[in-house]
């Protein structure tokens, strides 16, 4: 018995350190827009603890027995995993977290919605576009339930969409989820905004692309 306990309480105490080391690991991510050369050279170097930390993760009995710091700290994780092009492993974590978040906050919670994004992400850098449409299908469906068709958020997704198509040489149905999320985002966030202006260049592109040089000029 006293055996038992011992064990049981060197595996309580392994799970609680495998948690505390991935939220700080987590904590160690700055968004791509935001890293400094300082930032990528630093993630590369504690590599090894990430990869240790993304491991542990799957090994623990109950992932996200501690919800909301795990969570946000398994999307950090996932995120610096995509940074770095190790696709695989990314949406490995994300799915992962995507089954956990479904379980403990709902479908159509805005964490939930993050990462069923990220997943789309993933599987369009993979040139994995019909999945990649599908997740991003289903991030639309959810952001424009929880958060309404002219948030920012549902925006992204909806240009996130046309993004895939002009991918893959649909350059109407490109061009019509550009004009979708162009409308949107002039209401919403003005015409000089520089979402809304990246809109207009994406537009400008499809034209360039389909040899509507005036088009594209004009754009």
């Amino acid at each position: 018995m006293h055996f038992w306990a011992r064990e049981r309480l060197d595996t309580q105490t392994k799970q609680r350190k495998a948690r505390e080391a991935l939220v700080l690991c987590g904590g160690m991510y700055q968004h791509i827009d935001d890293k400094s050369m300082h930032d990528w050279a630093f993630e590369r170097r504690i590599w090894s603890h990430l990869e240790m930390s993304r491991l542990s993760l799957m090994e623990l009995p109950n992932h996200f027995e501690q919800a909301r710091g795990v969570f946000q700290a398994t999307s950090q994780i996932g995120c610096m995993y995509v940074d770095h092009r190790f696709d695989s492993q990314a949406g490995n974590l994300f799915e992962l977290l995507f089954e956990g978040q479904q379980e403990l906050l709902g479908d159509d919670h805005l964490d939930t919605l993050d990462t069923v994004n990220n997943m789309a992400n993933v599987f369009e850098s993979q040139g994995e576009y019909s999945k990649a449409l599908e997740w991003y299908q289903k991030a639309l469906d959810g952001c424009e339930k929880t958060l309404g068709k002219d948030h920012p958020s549902t925006l992204d997704t909806v240009n996130n969409m046309a993004n895939v198509f002009d991918s893959q040489g649909e350059y109407s149905k490109a061009l019509e989820l550009y004009q979708k999320a162009l409308d949107g985002r002039e209401k919403t966030l003005g015409k000089d905004h520089l979402s809304t202006l990246n809109t207009v260049n994406n537009m400008a592109n499809v034209f360039d692309s389909q040899g509507e040089y005036s088009k594209a000029l004009e754009w």
